[in-house]
């Protein structure tokens, strides 16, 4: 087997700038177990220079907290250029963590996070580690999962937290072991005087180290081993005290051998114990006192977490208020039917564009812009696409990419959310399918286990709906499948002749501004892929696909979460995302994107768009 590196984060305090600012429970634990981490790869045969533990405990009694700096010197350490590739790395974070409730996405905290106004966003990180050749990551992320309401922590910026360059392997593998699905809290227990213990990440190790049977799978570990041992064991373990905790746990369909139960490592003498049933816990509540050489002395004062990160209500006649922000199980039949009977307003043989409760249409000089109906307009412009803004009622502003073959709804509902939905005029039975995925995805249900319909929908459609191809490409995205995202790029102009923004965003790819056609993205060769598909998946999936050059479709990111990726870019994303760093923090992540008022329209003017 090829080299193996680990790097484990351990954070157990996120400082703030001023004690009436957001404070977060301190969790000693989570050094803890970055430790645990470090110590089961040194004694499983990891080489002691591959093995780098970055936590914030307290050195000779000074402060020592992880920032980005300290991450990239571990970085830059382990995949120091011209030193040897990397087959396999085991990243683990233990800390504080946020995210929104869609798409699986993961955010973390380090100590200076709050006070530098950032935070990094996991799988940008894992993308930067890939861009050294690395074939699998193995990522342990232990850390809450719930979105906070408050604007000053929506202002985090979002950044990749390391920087790195190099060429990816071919088809990396991911696989994620997360401590909790999206909208919910990671836990810490503790006893009197004792140092906490990470649930989620206390499973881990002590499935690593041998302890757990149902880790073990004909004398060995397994990255799938693991992964199902993690799953079932973590909410078991969590009942123990009273907790509810359910881990997202998904492996690559090709495990890995992380040791032999024939050679096992010894199980250290220190290996951190469970504290008792019914013990405290923290990440929902107060801290424990401070205890041993691993702990930093707790902030000045702590709050309830729970309260401070409250469910984020946006629709009352469609939500249930439920600590995973769930929306009601009924919202994706109903927004079908809403969706249909929208459409259904207008001549389809003229419009093209297709909303309700529109003030007005904003779209630049080289369309012809026609209003046909109360609801309806037809766009022409001279390119298979064009990028508009509708202006709502409410004053909520969203964005949208009209298509010269395609009907576009917009679905505008209470509380300023809107919904995005595309239709070919012939094929009824893909705009159903699309609503239905759409509903999902504003609901906050659809996820990763959805990848292999989506790729199937795509793959044996004639023209992929472009909604579809945006979700699919972020849930590809989790999975650090960049040239999975490069297909769908490929398959996608060359069906409509042109490429949604945030898959041109998200698939790394260069793009360029032409005079003709504005931005223009490049869409690099994909070999035929090294492995056959998951079970599941099209084989079709697989097959190369050529360079395309393609218009990209659309202004800014169509999804919230999109954002995230306009700060802090690659180098080849520059030209895509300039001037839109500036708006981010503006912007919510949850759903599509919508500006508020004011920024609609100041948008409008720097895009130098007009209304009808």
């Amino acid at each position: 087997m090829g080299r193996k590196v680990c790097l484990a984060i351990g954070v157990s305090t996120v400082s703030q700038p001023a004690p009436e600012q957001m404070l977060f429970p301190y969790l000693d634990g989570a050094v803890l177990a970055a430790r645990a981490i470090g110590t089961w790869a040194r004694a499983a045969g990891f080489a002691p220079d591959d093995v780098h533990v970055i936590d914030d405990a307290y050195v000779d009694g000074r402060e020592n907290p992880v920032t980005c700096a300290r991450v990239q010197g571990a970085a830059d350490a382990l995949f120091a250029a011209g030193g040897p590739a990397v087959e396999h790395v085991l990243l683990a974070f233990c800390g504080h963590g946020l995210t929104d409730e869609n798409l699986a996405s993961i955010c973390w905290l380090f100590s200076d996070s709050v006070a530098a106004k950032y935070r990094v966003v996991a799988e940008r990180f894992c993308g930067e580690l890939l861009l050294r050749g690395v074939a699998r990551i193995t990522l342990i992320s232990d850390a809450c999962r719930d979105f906070p309401p408050r604007l000053d922590v929506l202002r985090l910026d979002p950044i990749r937290g390391v920087v790195l360059n190099g060429t990816p392997a071919d088809s990396p593998l991911m696989d994620r072991l997360a401590a909790c699905q999206d909208g919910a809290k990671g836990y810490m227990v503790f006893a009197d005087q004792v140092p906490g213990k990470c649930i989620f990440s206390g499973v881990v190790t002590d499935a690593l180290w041998g302890l757990e049977a149902t880790a073990i799978a004909d004398g060995v570990i397994t990255t799938a081993s693991l992964g199902a041992c993690v799953l079932r064991r973590t909410t078991e373990r969590a009942r123990e005290y009273g907790l509810k905790l359910f881990p997202d746990c998904s492996v690559a369909p090709v495990p890995a051998i992380l040791h032999r139960v024939a050679q096992p490592p010894a199980v250290p003498d220190d290996l951190q114990p469970w504290p008792p049933a019914g013990a405290g816990t923290a990440a929902a509540g107060a801290a424990p006192a401070p205890h041993g050489e691993a702990a930093a002395p707790p902030p000045p004062a702590t709050v309830d977490i729970a309260k401070m990160l409250r469910t984020l209500v946006r629709d009352a006649d469609d939500v249930t208020a439920a600590p995973t922000m769930k929306f009601a199980s009924g919202l994706p039949r109903r927004m079908t039917r809403r969706f249909r009977a929208l459409a259904m307003t207008v001549p389809e043989a003229r419009a093209n564009l297709v909303v309700r409760a529109a003030r007005r249409v904003l779209s630049s000089a080289a369309a012809v812009l026609t209003r046909v109906s109360g609801t309806g307009w037809r766009v022409d412009a001279p390119g298979p696409q064009h990028a508009v803004l509708v202006e709502f009622n409410d004053g909520t502003v969203a964005p949208a990419v009209v298509g010269r073959d395609l009907l576009v709804s917009l679905l505008h509902r209470s509380g300023g959310t809107v919904h995005l939905a595309y239709a070919t005029r012939s094929a009824s039975w893909d705009r159903r399918r699309a609503t239905d995925l759409i509903g999902r995805f504003a609901s906050g249900s659809l996820g990763r286990d959805a990848l292999p319909h989506l790729v199937a929908h795509l793959s044996h459609s004639g023209k992929p709906d472009p909604v579809v191809t945006v979700l699919t490409a972020y849930l590809l995205r989790a999975d650090a499948d960049i040239a999975g995202i490069r297909r769908l790029a490929a398959r996608h102009a060359q069906a409509h002749g042109w490429i949604p923004f945030d898959v041109a965003l998200l698939g790394a790819m260069p793009v360029e501004r032409s005079e003709a056609h504005g931005m223009v993205a490049h869409v690099p060769t994909v070999a035929a892929a090294s492995r056959p598909a998951p079970d599941g998946w099209p084989a079709a999936w697989c097959a190369a696909t050529p360079a395309v050059h393609a218009p990209v479709g659309g202004l800014c990111p169509w999804l919230g979460r999109g954002w995230d990726y306009v700060c802090d870019p690659r180098p080849e994303s520059r030209v895509l995302v300039d001037g839109l760093e500036v708006y981010a923090s503006e912007i919510e992540r949850t759903g599509f994107t919508v500006f508020r008022r004011g920024l609609g329209k100041a948008l409008a003017r720097t895009w130098r768009l007009d209304g009808k």
